[in-house]
């Protein structure tokens, strides 16, 4: 056959080839003036005579001689071109990707000249076949590209850690995979079948980004252009056989299928097989498109489960993390790299001892293995790490992972903070605890203030039969003392069990205290050094004086115990705002201003375990005979009836400091009241309601040694009965609240519906407050607290009476 004839065949043959093969393309830019190109065959380049040559240029400059353009090309790597046209040193750059974050900065046509997608390239039997296989590897990019930017984010998504080695341009990138240099490579499709074949590389099934190239000028600068290019591109893509669709045919055809002039006669067998093959191509074109359209489908749906996935694991304030079988971490969401106070990208590839003390560590050692060894699931701990927050209490539930043999590839886990939650749960615990001893001791202090009525009245009507100087008035007044030391007894067990009668008033701690400067000394002794800081401007606080009494002096003889051999003893005030930090770290502070009330001694101090039981009632660490044990139990109660808190610190050999917070009063007002001394007599007929016998009898004893007539009823209905008898005179009751059968107040309603206005005044072991929860006095009620002594009953008469 004549040469030329074959020639002719073939170049038919593979015109009717590329037809069929290749899909529709894309799109095209055009500008003015100065244009910048760089190496990126077979887009823009520039040949071996120097001249600009691909398809961007071929497009251009069809457009530029129909807009009468004069163009002035501007050779450069892609940076270059890129940062001079940042720089308007040129008015256009060819071969540009389209990204949003770009189109706000430069202007592109609508209609793009081609779409291309990202390809990783790796050298020859590499085994790169996945995303995963990139871990650790040299990766070679193109410095600026837009498919650089996007496979840097798509190796984040996977938490992928790469070494990135930048080039300048397309063909440095090949040259870098062959030399060793790197280890893979990522260019676009097209520019990549231009070198693949020079080099020792092969393309991975690793496909990302498809991106639109086009033309691009400088934001709003050449509108003109813009519109031009926009106008030209549309009308030739309109156009099945304009310049545009040769262009590519051309360029796409000559750039994959370069043949050599000595292959002409193998040539010709291929066109001749490829022709054959192409019925076959047309039949498979339909199941490509239909596959692909599959795939991207399948993509879409991926990446909205991914991004589902991504809200769920960062939209829970749990921690959740992944960790492989050497403690690594794989997989954190953003709650673990806050409490953690790194970023993400920080922690990813670390293990524990990287974030947490080394005992902290062993211990998260210790769990994990014991997870990943396990065939019962998931296991759930209780840890105590350190985070940004601080020591906190997390519940973590971790179990295995497994691959499809079966092995155990690491472990994942989701750990929440329980501080708050372990917080509240010990204080309950400690709530119910002091409760059920408050009770306890409520009802020992009851039982006790009737018998010490008893005591405290006969007593002192005996004395007031003897002079002051007989023996016997003062065997009667040791027993006066005794019965007041045990009235104190009960009363700390009042104080303990929040059950004691209080009058708060608004006052200031530093005068309080100062008041106490004489008598503390002699209390702790001459040995042990006492000084005061008092704050200025401290805030009021609201607490009966008596209460705030009982705190100082018990504190300070706990300092004078701790320190038999001599010491300091040194008493503060302050104003303190409780905060979240603070809140967190103390069991039983609680969130506002406070009046801080601290006292700090040198004395052998206390070990952990003795501090959790400091505040128990009748616990003590000193030696039998020398404390009741109700000394701090006390100042726990009080501090508590006052909505206050204690913290303590103490070390062995390091001394102890209590720190008590007490409300700040707002209404920072004083009321003063006046004394009003009455004098031990009375007159009128008193109705004594008490269904203790020998109660019944002092009591009736001393009402009738000051002057008054007492009517006696053993029980509720005797009195009601008595109150009916129209001929019976009764200027007060005065009456036990707590009796068999019905109680005080459902029998002053009895006695109020028969004589209306009866003036009352109720009597009781226990104290007001216990009485006022069960519903059995009101605010308005007049209530004495057993055990009582003359004076006071006949004061707390002539008040009701008046």
């Amino acid at each position: 056959m004549n040469p030329r004839k074959l020639i002719c065949l073939i170049i038919l043959a593979s015109v009717f080839l590329v037809n069929l093969l290749l899909p529709v393309p894309a799109h095209a830019v055009a500008q003015t003036l100065r244009v910048g190109i760089h190496n990126s065959k077979p887009m823009v380049f520039i040949d071996k005579n120097q001249i600009p040559s691909g398809l961007f240029i071929d497009i251009f400059n069809h457009i530029a001689a129909k807009e009468h353009w004069n163009v002035e090309y501007v050779h450069g790597t892609w940076q270059e071109g890129l940062e001079r046209l940042r720089d308007d040193k040129i008015d256009l750059l060819t071969g540009i990707g389209y990204s949003a974050e770009r189109a706000r900065e430069f202007d592109f046509p609508r209609e793009f000249v081609v779409m291309d997608w990202g390809l990783v390239y790796s050298k020859k039997g590499y085994g790169i076949n996945t995303i995963i296989d990139l871990e650790g590897k040299r990766v070679s990019v193109l410095k600026g590209s837009l498919y650089t930017n996007n496979f840097l984010e798509l190796l984040k998504q996977f938490n992928i850690k790469a070494k990135i080695i930048e080039k300048n341009d397309t063909q440095q990138i090949f040259e870098s995979i062959d030399t060793g240099e790197a280890d893979a490579g990522i260019n676009s499709n097209l520019s990549g079948i231009q070198f693949e074949h020079n080099y020792d590389v092969d393309q991975t099934p690793i496909v990302f980004s498809p991106v639109k190239f086009s033309y691009a000028v400088n934001k709003d600068k050449r509108n003109d252009v813009i519109e031009a290019l926009n106008r030209n591109l549309q009308e030739l893509k309109s156009d099945s056989d304009s310049l545009y669709y040769r262009k590519y045919e051309q360029w796409i055809t000559e750039n994959r299928n370069k043949i050599p002039k000595q292959a002409w006669w193998g040539l010709a067998f291929l066109v001749f097989c490829l022709v054959s093959a192409a019925a076959f191509v047309l039949a498979l074109r339909d199941q490509v498109r239909a596959r692909t359209k599959e795939l991207l489908e399948s993509n879409r749906k991926l990446s909205e489960q991914k991004l589902l996935m991504n809200n769920v694991i960062n939209g829970t304030t749990d921690s959740i993390f992944v960790k492989d079988t050497a403690g690594r971490y794989l997989l954190v969401n953003t709650e673990v790299a806050r409490s953690f106070g790194k970023p993400v990208e920080e922690i990813i590839g670390q293990n524990d001892s990287k974030f947490f003390p080394l005992h902290e560590f062993e211990v998260l050692k210790k769990s994990d293995l014991k997870v990943m060894a396990s065939s019962a699931g998931p296991l759930t701990y209780e840890e105590q790490l350190s985070t940004v927050d601080g020591k906190r209490v997390f519940q973590a539930t971790k179990g295995p992972i497994r691959d499809e043999s079966g092995n155990v590839t690491g472990l994942f886990g989701v750990s929440r903070d329980i501080t708050e939650h372990r917080r509240l749960e010990s204080q309950l615990l400690q709530a119910q605890k002091m409760e059920s001893i408050g009770r306890l001791a409520g009802g020992i202090a009851h039982d006790f203030n009737n018998k010490l009525t008893v005591i405290f009245g006969y007593t002192e009507l005996s004395k007031m039969k003897l002079s002051e100087g007989e023996p016997l008035w003062h065997y009667l007044n040791e027993i006066t003392k005794a019965a007041e030391h045990s009235r104190d007894i009960t009363a700390q067990l009042l104080s303990f069990s929040r059950q004691q009668i209080i009058s708060p008033k608004p006052l200031n701690l530093n005068k309080a205290i100062m008041d106490t400067q004489k008598m503390l000394p002699r209390l702790i002794g001459e040995d042990i050094l006492l000084t005061f800081d008092m704050a200025e401007d401290l805030w009021m606080v609201k607490i009966d004086i008596t209460q705030l009494d009982q705190i100082i002096m018990n504190l300070g003889v706990n300092a004078r115990d701790a320190m038999p051999d001599g010491g300091e003893l040194k008493i503060s005030t302050s104003n303190a705002t409780i905060d979240e930090a603070y809140y967190r770290e103390h069991l039983d502070a609680m969130l506002g201003d406070y009046v801080q009330l601290t006292f700090c001694d040198s004395g052998h101090g206390m070990d952990q375990d003795t501090v959790k039981h400091i505040f128990e009632p009748f616990f003590t660490t000193k030696e039998v005979g020398k404390g009741t044990g109700l000394g701090l139990a006390t100042i726990y109660g009080i501090v508590a009836q006052n909505n206050g808190f204690i913290n303590i610190y103490s070390e062995p050999g390091h001394g102890t400091v209590f720190k008590i917070f007490l409300p700040r009063l707002e209404e920072e007002s004083l009321e003063t009241t006046q004394e009003i001394i009455v004098p031990i007599a009375g007159s009128g007929t008193i109705l004594l309601v008490e269904d203790d016998e020998s109660v019944r009898q002092m009591t009736t004893s001393m009402l009738e040694k000051v002057g008054y007539d007492v009517l006696v009823a053993e029980s509720s209905q005797a009195a009601v009965r008595l109150c009916e008898d129209r001929n019976v005179h009764i200027d007060i009751v005065l009456s036990d609240i707590i009796m068999p059968g019905m109680n005080g107040k459902d029998m002053m309603d009895k006695i109020t519906s028969i004589r209306p206005g009866i003036k009352t005044l109720y009597t009781s072991g226990y104290s007001s407050e216990i009485i006022s929860r069960q519903g059995l006095i009101e605010g308005n009620m007049h209530f004495i607290q057993k055990p009582f002594s003359l004076k006071v009953l006949n004061e707390k008469i002539k008040e009701v009476l008046s």
